[in-house]
């Protein structure tokens, strides 16, 4: 295990606070919860230190060995823990948002990694990662406030044992789930983590009633703790329903956002989080796992909504209101950021803000831009209700004002914008930073004078410290219970929630961060000055003058009618706040969006932007456009853009049957034949004597270079006519593929083949598909691990075992987990030459243009993979495998095939393997001949001698219909010459039977090159550990010209006044001059001793300290306080303590 490569979600804080709570089932629960946190307050003034060393064996065991100690994020690039490839690594993605939010030691705003009083710490810098300075003695690396241990939860079970523990040994607890805890609630020293980041499972139930609830049945979604906002958006999109969430999507859907309030965009008109809530289930401090709701521990529900992440109990799951899919118009408004523009902006908002309340417009604006959505108003109400905005829009646009451009949109959902925009920016990410904000209400907007002092307030503040922002997200047009949820009231009479932020890097003396603290303070004063004392707890000022007001918590009507009022005192560790993603992430949108070529990437969403600027429409679906904002984004919204690599490699072409693409394996260059149809790697060594190799031009891998890892493989191909194998070792080395390098890449070094490819200049096959179908990756993990059942450790090797272009994928350093293949024509005849993209779309190709539809899933019935234990719901891909609608000949809709399936397996259901590596079509034997015999009346199936033979003159086009779209072969790849030097007879060679749909292999159809050379084709991974998250998808878009009747006509009519024959392309893939350099190295270490859960979104290793069998550097620890720093309490007036905390207040309600 390496104790740093995971995450999770907030818990407990410090800031005593004394909460009336009634005598009843709830309250009773809680106080085991209150004795937790008092013990807690107890430790951390003893800088965690313990009288009697705990004995950790019970936890270890209770949790069945998921307990790892926590290791700081950055370790491996610091003296005495230096290790060369996973500092590269932690350099390379130290500001990556999404691996820090699976790293279970990473946290967003690095603060919390750290103790701000003493200066502990081991950070980098967050503006050049790869500066040594901070790593250059005397700097050395600090445990901070990282907790000592984390325990992997995947059960109520392990959250019971460890509350046991933390019980009998005082030693404090924590909750983690990614990160984003902006009261640094996840994190204390000396502390155990309760890490719920792998309760992944997701529902959706289209009647849901709450457990012991006699209601009217709603639709709803049910998250588990691990759950991130880009999961559960997909979900729901996947349901055709929307759920009302953050910006982030890195964010958890069911920690501190949700249980703290929880606002976004789309809670104007649907409201904050906690008014969605349906149901929670939760463990309480007593270590009882509960169901929280309207019916049953009422008291509980009403606290969870809204009393703050962490604080009742760990949430293992949550269930929430799920809405239809709604379309949502949205305006997208650049202009220049000076302070007159923006005050001119601002004032038309404020103008405005009462009218567009109440029509439910929400989302956020910044010096320099402004954005709003609004899912109650059709497209050309929403165009009417904003004409203020668009009307100075076009005004600065006639004037040729500076960074001017204005959109008006409509998106087709939440997820399509999210995925659009939000997806692809994060909040910067390694650095710390101070936060205050304050909820604007709408008695602010009511007269002129009012509205005035509201726009001098926020430039003011936005003059102190740049970076304001302004969110449109309070529950304006929402009808709510007000006795439901303990959130402020506040929120319920406010239109605004702003914010502001000064960040700091890793140097900042301890005067520096107290300075940064009373900055962002000093800034939010020109709204508290003229505003109720009011706040969003998760992101209130920690240098708040009226803390006693600000919260504002409700006390529960429910409590009122009990006879008896008891004071709880509640202890938290917290404080430190960061700011709400939304407007960040929004911000970068527009810095990217408005002026810049649009790149797609693959979703089944697109989006109609219509630029109002040129009056002309662009349809796109994409994450991120590049364009400048002449503010300085990264320090004034600390914007960052998540994975920017892509690759290309040109590809060869023998004679139109075999496509190959140039790797380096360590220091050899060959090419290898690409192949959609396989997941494996393989090249020939120039040790191989036997079969094909004897005689093989191609260049080898010297046997002599091997790392072999003493695994012997063996791997198939074809069907029961057509099949091949290919034995040998499995050796490791660096492979790179279009200019991305993998690091440890395990690959078949083969000493005996009779795959003919090796006779056409081609050193071996690349793999493409998905693990699933890796005989590599099967034949390493049972060897270090015997057979593989259940499959959790094979899924979770797939890091470090698993094929090329999946570890690429899973690297997160890509724009996005695809690649596209296009074999397209250099000529108008037969032949060409074509691409392999990594990471995107071609450029030049519109994800508009593409029809997407989903992979098959194999169950494990059919031959695929059993579902791991920690997704046990989950059904895998096996083959880059699609649904076909239909078949057509010349026009003709073709009956389906009668022939039965083998093993049992679906009869019914007709799809197609999509396979580069096969240099033809084959389909159901009953359908190919009927094909043959509609183009060759003379062919007789049953006489082995009969061929399709037909005149070249006439035309045939052969079709598939995919996803409700027609995608045709060219007339010109389905024929060949039926004798040299005749162009006048040709025979439909290009298309033979296959077996029929068995176990293992359910297609009925591959659709080989001659199907690529007619259409571009994508190739998008999703989530390789959950796809019901992100699911594999392939997309189509035909290049068939709509002249190819013409063009085959052309090529007979050149054939036969050219000696007879057609052209052909013969251009094998170069080697050394063809391998580029690779871009990046990405290096994943070693695989963990014991079960690490690591999403497909990111794999990072670190070197650390595990609890697992003691063999090697893995050892359980002697103590569990042994690494402990000494904790000196530096009281109030120095601001910032160890503890997630830099102020200590009280607050009686």
């Amino acid at each position: 295990m390496t104790g740093g490569s995971e995450l999770p979600p907030p818990f407990i804080s410090a800031h005593p606070i004394a909460f009336m709570l009634s005598r009843s089932t709830a309250a009773l629960a809680l106080k085991r919860v209150i004795q937790l946190l008092v013990v807690m307050q107890t430790q951390v003034t003893l800088s965690g230190s313990s009288s009697v060393a705990p004995n950790w064996e019970p936890l270890f065991n209770a949790v069945s060995g998921r307990l790892f100690q926590g290791v700081p994020f950055a370790q491996p690039c610091f003296s005495g823990s230096w290790n060369s490839s996973a500092c590269l690594t932690i350099q390379n993605n130290y500001t990556n948002e999404v691996i820090r939010s699976q790293s279970s030691t990473a946290y967003i705003q690095t603060q919390w990694e750290t103790c701000q009083a003493t200066g502990e710490q081991c950070l980098l810098d967050y503006l050049d990662p790869h500066d040594v300075n901070p790593t250059l003695p005397p700097q050395k690396c600090s445990s901070g406030s990282v907790p000592s241990y984390f325990v992997n939860v995947t059960s109520a079970d392990d959250v019971t044992a460890a509350l046991n523990f933390a019980n009998s040994t005082k030693i404090p607890l924590v909750i983690k789930n990614t990160g984003h805890d902006y009261k640094g609630r996840s994190s204390a020293p000396g502390s155990i983590a309760i890490w719920t980041h792998n309760l992944k499972n997701m529902t959706y139930s289209p009647k849901f009633v709450p457990s012991g609830c006699k209601v009217s049945p709603r639709q709803a979604v049910t998250f588990g703790a691990g759950v991130q906002w880009g999961e559960a958006y997909a979900f729901a999109d996947a349901n055709n329903v929307t759920v009302v969430g953050g910006s982030d999507i890195a964010v958890g859907a069911s920690g501190g956002w949700l249980q703290g309030g929880g606002h976004g965009a789309l809670s104007p008109s649907m409201g904050l989080g906690v008014d969605r809530t349906l149901e929670y289930k939760v463990v309480t401090p007593d270590g009882k796992l509960r169901v929280a709701n309207e019916c049953q521990n009422t008291d509980l529900f009403w606290a969870l909504r809204g009393g703050g992440g962490g604080t009742f109990g760990v949430v293992l799951e949550s269930t929430v209101l799920a809405s239809p899919r709604v379309a949502l118009p949205t305006l997208i408004f650049s202009f220049p950021h000076d302070a007159n523009t923006t005050g001119r902006i601002w004032t038309i908002m404020a103008e405005n803000g009462l009218k567009w309340a109440k029509e439910g417009w929400g989302g956020f604006s910044q010096a320099g831009v402004v954005i709003l959505l609004n899912p109650k108003l059709t497209m050309d109400e929403a165009q009417a209700s904003l004409a203020p905005l668009l009307t100075v829009g076009k005004e600065l646009q006639a004037a040729n004002a500076t960074a001017t451009n204005v959109l008006f949109t409509e998106f087709p959902s939440w997820f399509a914008f999210s995925e659009a925009f939000t997806s692809a920016f994060v909040a910067i990410t390694g650095s710390s930073l101070a936060l205050a904000s304050r909820l604007v209400p709408s008695s602010l907007f009511e007269t002129h004078k009012s509205q005035s002092s509201l726009v001098s307030a926020l430039l003011a503040a936005d003059a102190a410290t740049p970076g304001l922002i302004i969110l449109i997200s309070a529950p304006s047009a929402y009808k709510h219970d007000p006795h439901a949820t303990s959130v402020t009231k506040a929120w319920r009479s406010s239109i605004y929630h702003v914010t502001v932020v000064s960040a700091w890097n890793w140097n900042a003396t301890l005067e520096e961060k107290q300075g940064h603290y009373r900055a962002a303070s000093k800034s939010i004063d020109n709204l508290r000055r003229i505003t109720p004392v009011a706040a969003y707890q998760n992101e209130a000022d920690v240098h708040e003058p009226n803390h006693e007001e600000l919260l504002g918590w409700q006390l529960s009507e429910a409590f009122a009618d009990q006879a008896e009022i008891v004071m709880i005192p509640i202890i938290f560790l917290t404080v430190g706040i960061v700011m709400l993603f939304l407007p960040i992430q929004l911000i970068a949108l527009v810095a990217t969006f408005l002026a810049g070529p649009i790149s797609a990437l693959p979703t089944n969403s697109g989006a109609q932007l219509t630029n109002t600027n040129e009056g002309k429409k662009l349809t796109t679906s994409l994450r991120g456009y590049d364009i400048p904002i002449t503010r300085t984004l990264v320090k004034r919204s600390s914007m960052r853009k998540r994975g920017t690599l892509s690759g290309q490699s040109g590809l060869g072409d023998n004679a139109d049957l075999l496509y190959t693409v140039p790797i380096e394996l360590g220091n050899t260059v060959t090419a290898v034949n690409l192949d959609t149809g396989s997941s494996d790697l393989w090249a020939v060594s120039d040790a191989c004597q036997i079969g094909t190799c004897n005689g093989s031009p191609v260049t080898r891998y010297p046997a002599a270079a091997e790392n072999s890892t003493g695994v012997d493989v063996k791997m198939t191909y074809g069907d029961s006519t057509s099949g091949t194998y290919a034995q040998g070792t499995v050796g490791l080395d660096t492979a790179t593929v279009a200019g991305i390098a993998m690091t440890d890449q395990a690959f078949g070094v083969v000493n005996d083949t009779n795959n003919i490819v090796v006779q056409y200049d081609t050193a071996g096959i690349f793999g493409l598909g998905f693990p699933a179908g890796s005989k590599i990756q099967e034949a390493v993990v049972t060897a270090k691990d015997g057979p593989i059942n259940p499959t959790d450790d094979f899924l979770l090797a797939t890091y470090t075992d698993g094929p090329l272009l999946s570890r690429i994928m899973m690297t997160g350093a890509l724009e996005a987990p695809m690649f596209t293949i296009t074999l397209n024509r250099n000529t108008i005849d037969i032949g060409g030459t074509g691409q392999l993209t990594l990471g995107k779309l071609p450029d030049g190709v519109d994800n508009s243009s593409l029809t997407w539809v989903p992979v098959r899933l194999y169950t494990p019935d059919e031959g695929g993979l059993h579902a791991p234990n920690f997704a046990p719901n989950e059904v895998y891909p096996f083959r880059w495998e699609i649904d076909l609608d239909a078949v057509f000949m010349d026009g003709q809709q073709l009956p389906t095939s009668k022939v039965p399936a083998l093993n049992g397996v679906d009869s019914t259901r007709m799809s197609a393997l999509i396979d580069t590596g096969n240099s033809i079509i084959r389909g159901p034997e009953d359908v190919v001949n009927s094909i043959l015999k509609m183009v060759s009346p003379s062919y007789d199936p049953t006489n082995e001698d009969s061929t399709p033979i037909f005149p070249c003159k006439n035309v045939h086009t052969l079709g598939f219909q995919i996803g409700g779209k027609m995608f045709p072969i060219d007339p010109r790849d389905f024929i060949g010459q039926n004798e040299p030097n005749d162009a006048t007879t040709c025979v439909a060679d290009n298309l033979v039977t296959t077996d029929p749909p068995r176990f293992g292999a359910l297609f009925r159809w591959s659709l080989g090159d001659p199907f690529f050379r007619s259409n571009l084709v994508a190739f998008h991974y999703g989530n390789l550990t959950h796809p019901s998250v992100d699911p594999p998808r392939i997309g189509f878009m035909s290049l068939v010209p709509p002249n190819a009747n013409d063009l085959y006509a052309a090529a007979v009519n050149d054939a036969v006044n050219n000696g007879g024959n057609f052209e052909q392309t013969i251009n094998v893939a170069p080697t050394a001059s063809a391998a580029s350099a690779p871009q990046v190295t990405v290096s994943v270490g070693s695989e963990p001793s014991i079960a690490t859960h690591l999403s497909a979104a990111a794999t990072l290793t670190l070197q650390a300290t595990t609890m697992a069998t003691p063999t090697g550097d893995a050892r359980r620890p002697s103590s569990a306080l042994s690494n402990l720093r000494t904790w000196r309490e530096n009281g109030l007036s120095s601001v910032i303590i160890c503890l997630s905390s830099v102020m200590l207040s009280t607050v009686f309600l």
